[in-house]
């Protein structure tokens, strides 16, 4: 269920670029500059978080604890920033960033991908300052995160082309690597999470492709807070953004039996359409279903119904046998 959203009118509103790359002339460089001019001309305050020129320590560790640690014989980073958060233990660098994020109305973090991932020094940031008891408190998380009266957007640019980054690409759908920053982070923190704004394979493009990839962003900042978040529920972000299946696939299914044969049980059913989507794949090789138990049964669970069941009881059993370990 998608929490409500209000829109937000442009003028007082603040702003917080984190920015992680070490040349200002480089095309994040100049994303980053658009943003602050565009959203300056709306009348937000906008800040800059330049963690490289700040020389940012990304590293979690002990010396961010001002003071006697809660447990000193065995140092545990999660228990102590959250103990040192609520007595104001934290250092210098840690709650100037948390003042910016608790300021800001919207985070843009602008970056290169770098592994699927952020690079070092950004994912340093979110370890450090996005600590519990100030951005998430379970069960204060996702939609509940205590920092769920914000916006979040990831602006970032590729080194593969747009191709490689779509459903039938070799690196996969983009929207699928974006899945443990968007949710796994933000969306956990509470953040309202826009879309994405991606510049695929700047390197390897034209001045006036690039030129207009500026122009997008800077169109799109004139209208981003009239946008409404994008929905980082599980089944929506998997089901329909990532695994809509391929004409042939759908095809198939079609010319499948579609209810449980009497004979069986939903399982075999399950294990029996499998199978069959196996042999599918393995016809029209498309990198749309993985062969991943939780990939496959994201689609069974639209072909047969009586699936869901056996899927809530296996869920179960993982969630218990992973909490005990």
């Amino acid at each position: 269920m998608t929490p409500c959203f209000q829109k937000m009118a442009a003028p007082g509103r603040k702003v917080l670029i984190v920015y992680a790359h070490q040349e200002p002339k480089s095309l994040n460089g100049s994303l980053k500059n658009i943003a602050v001019e565009e959203l300056s001309k709306q009348s937000c305050s906008v800040t800059v978080s330049d963690l490289y020129s700040m020389e940012f320590e990304p590293r979690a560790t002990r010396n961010d604890i001002v003071g006697c640690l809660h447990n000193s014989e065995q140092f545990n980073y999660g228990a102590e920033s959250w103990e040192a958060y609520r007595k104001g233990c934290l250092t210098k660098d840690i709650v100037e960033e948390q003042k910016k994020v608790h300021e800001a109305d919207l985070v843009i973090f602008q970056f290169p991908l770098y592994w699927f991932s952020v690079p070092a020094i950004m994912k340093g940031w979110m370890d450090r300052v996005l600590t519990q008891g100030f951005a998430h408190n379970f069960p204060d998380c996702f939609d509940a995160g205590l920092l769920n009266n914000k916006l979040a957007l990831l602006s970032f640019t590729t080194g593969g082309n747009e191709e490689m980054y779509s459903k039938g690409g070799i690196s996969g759908d983009i929207h699928y690597v974006l899945w443990p920053m968007q949710h796994g982070i933000l969306h956990f923190c509470g953040f309202k999470v826009l879309a994405p704004q991606i510049c695929f394979s700047p390197e390897y493009e034209t001045e006036e492709k690039r030129k207009e990839m500026l122009t997008t962003w800077a169109q799109r900042l004139k209208t981003i807070w009239e946008e409404k978040p994008i929905n980082c529920t599980p089944e929506w972000y998997f089901r329909i953004l990532i695994f809509p299946l391929h004409q042939q696939e759908l095809r198939y299914l079609a010319s499948c039996r579609t209810e449980p044969s009497p004979a069986k049980t939903p399982l075999e059913s399950l294990i029996e359409l499998h199978f069959e989507l196996q042999k599918v794949t393995l016809k029209h090789p498309i990198p749309v279903i993985n062969y991943s138990l939780s990939n496959i049964v994201s689609v069974l669970l639209m072909v047969i119904p009586e699936c869901i069941i056996v899927w809530k009881k296996y869920v179960r059993v993982c969630y218990f046998t992973n909490t005990s370990q």
